[in-house]
């Protein structure tokens, strides 16, 4: 099997999810990290985040990786779906469509699942 490799866009102060995901990852899954200046957690401060993931998903994407996937669940609910959804469109545009978001790769697990 040949070597996948994720990027993962996550806040500046996240401390957990890399070393989760390197923890947790199949042997084959090479993760590639890009930060969002994020320190305080206010409504404005997440806003801010969100103009800065598709910068840092675009250098992420120079590591020619096979999936972004954008890691702040807090920063997705903050003004609903369809705000959320310009900012993936926004990243898939400067990415080439390489990009997934927690909440959605969640509802439609929850869905196949379900389906089963």
């Amino acid at each position: 099997m040949r070597e996948k490799k994720l990027g993962l866009v996550v806040p500046s102060a996240n401390t957990t999810m890399e070393r989760e995901f390197w923890e947790y990852r199949p042997k084959e899954l090479l993760i590639y990290t890009s930060r969002m200046k994020l320190t305080d957690v206010t409504p404005q401060a997440l806003e801010d985040m969100y103009y800065h993931s598709v910068r840092a998903s675009s250098e992420v994407a120079d590591a020619e990786v096979d999936l972004i996937l954008y890691g702040c669940t807090t920063g997705s609910l903050l003004k609903g779906v369809e705000w959320e959804r310009n900012i993936v469109e926004k990243i898939e545009r400067e990415t080439g469509d390489k990009d997934d978001n927690y909440l959605r790769s969640s509802y439609f697990s929850t869905k196949e699942v379900e389906s089963q």
